[in-house]
């Protein structure tokens, strides 16, 4: 099934130092599942809040416009880090895990700990790690944390999650998608259904869709079972 996947999507490649994924028999660039999403989420009104945040922390919009910078960017980084390690030990190749000095090493140690425990329950046939895939059509591309084999020769869509999973704001998504809560579980149920519906249009079949979180604040890491959508 390795080669058949592989066959699938060769020609579509991710360039990580910009972000973009490019159809290489055309040269064409390729929207993101991401970047594809927030079309679907309730716009955020960053002005507003930054006013009130900030009045009510007594500092500048400007100040927390830019500690807000400064937050989303080590959590981005801090993520990646523990990707790179999960991929390396999910292959079991030896790493050691290393971070810049100005991320928060006790942190990063409490995701390590729980990325190292959940490699151990790990007993699937893994078929692909960061596997780049896009819509019949090639107009849409994304990768997933992890392809693996289940019990029933069937797909498993695995990806790992570092943030903020279980907020709740009162919204929902835009339609068609409006019974999906405009969450960041919902709106990672909506990445992964298109990760599936990717899979699906080349003829393979997904058993089962799962988030695993890892958060410094949980006693270890957690699996969600993510339900399986028709995207449109």
């Amino acid at each position: 099934m390795i080669s058949k996947l592989n066959k699938a999507f060769s020609h579509v490649t991710f360039y990580g130092e910009n972000h973009i994924y490019i159809n290489t028999l055309t040269g064409a660039r390729l929207p993101s599942v991401t970047g594809h999403i927030k079309k679907f989420q309730p716009e955020f009104n960053e002005k507003y809040w930054l006013g009130e945040k900030a009045k009510q922390r007594g500092i500048t919009t400007q100040e927390l416009k830019e500690e807000w910078q400064w937050a989303s960017k080590i959590g981005v980084e801090m993520g990646s880090h523990l990707h790179t390690f999960l991929e390396q030990k999910i292959q079991r190749r030896h790493i050691v895990p290393t971070i810049p000095e100005y991320l928060d090493n006790n942190k990063f140690e409490i995701l390590v700990k729980q990325a190292e425990e959940y490699v151990e329950t790990v007993t699937n046939t893994i078929l692909a790690c960061e596997f780049v895939m896009c819509n019949a059509d090639n107009t849409l591309a994304g990768m997933c944390d992890r392809l693996s084999l289940s019990e029933n020769n069937k797909i498993i869509i695995t990806d790992y999650k570092t943030g903020q999973l279980k907020d709740s704001y009162n919204k929902f998504h835009a339609r068609p998608y409006d019974f999906l809560e405009a969450s960041s579980l919902g709106k990672y149920t909506l990445q992964l259904n298109f990760y599936k519906s990717f899979l699906e249009s080349q003829g393979f079949e997904v058993e089962r869709l799962e988030i695993v979180w890892f958060n410094e604040n949980n006693p270890t890491f957690q699996i969600f079972d993510v339900p399986k959508i028709e995207i449109i």
